[in-house]
């Protein structure tokens, strides 16, 4: 038996079989011929072709944040004044924290993208003597595997703090006393995303 393949030759008498496993959008054609071969000679080929397309995507994110924020216009004092007037006036104010972390974002945006057109399988029998049993058998096989996986740890530890206060006016003598403060503002902002998985097909 004769046998001629773009992907693979094999020469020898009995069966053959030809098994390929290549990508399919590289894969060539492939003509195969079973030519001369003797009278009342069993002849078969087998061909198959399988094509995976395989796409992993794995991500990993360690978060740790400390955040210490003051804003501080108190602990003031006026004290043991003699005479006149004594005050203590404090102005506002503001602490304002934010925290943004972002991790771990996997896409496949186009899986059409991975289909694939299979080889032509050519075959030709020709040319065998009398009584020769000629088989061919094909068949093809295309799948398609995603994976995607994230781990994500995040901590946050803030500590905010806005002080108008601990203010004193003490041991005066004469005149008035008095204390005036302003507003005091805090603000915390914590945003956490991660671990975010997208496929299109």
């Amino acid at each position: 038996m004769n046998i001629k393949t773009q992907i693979a030759a094999a020469l020898t008498s009995g069966a053959v079989m030809l098994s390929v496993a290549t990508p399919m959008a590289f894969a060539a054609n492939t003509n195969v011929l079973i030519s001369g071969n003797g009278v009342g000679s069993n002849n078969n080929v087998n061909y198959w072709m399988n094509s995976t397309k395989v796409v992993m995507q794995q991500n990993s994110a360690f978060f740790f944040n400390a955040v210490n924020s003051n804003a501080n216009t108190g602990n003031n004092s006026a004290n043991f004044n003699t005479g006149g007037s004594t005050g203590i006036s404090t102005g506002v104010v503001n602490s304002n924290t934010g925290v943004n972390n972002q991790a771990n974002s996997n896409q496949v945006v186009n899986m059409n993208g991975m289909n694939v057109v299979p080889a032509m399988l050519n075959v030709a029998v020709t040319g065998n003597g009398a009584g020769s049993n000629n088989n061919v058998n094909s068949g093809s096989n295309s799948s398609k595997v995603v994976s995607q996986s994230n781990g994500a740890v995040i901590t946050n530890v803030v500590t905010n703090n806005a002080n108008t206060g601990n203010n004193g006016v003490n041991f005066n003598t004469g005149g008035s006393t008095g204390i005036s403060t302003g507003g005091s503002n805090s603000n915390v902002g914590i945003s956490n995303q991660a671990n975010s998985n997208i496929v299109q097909h």
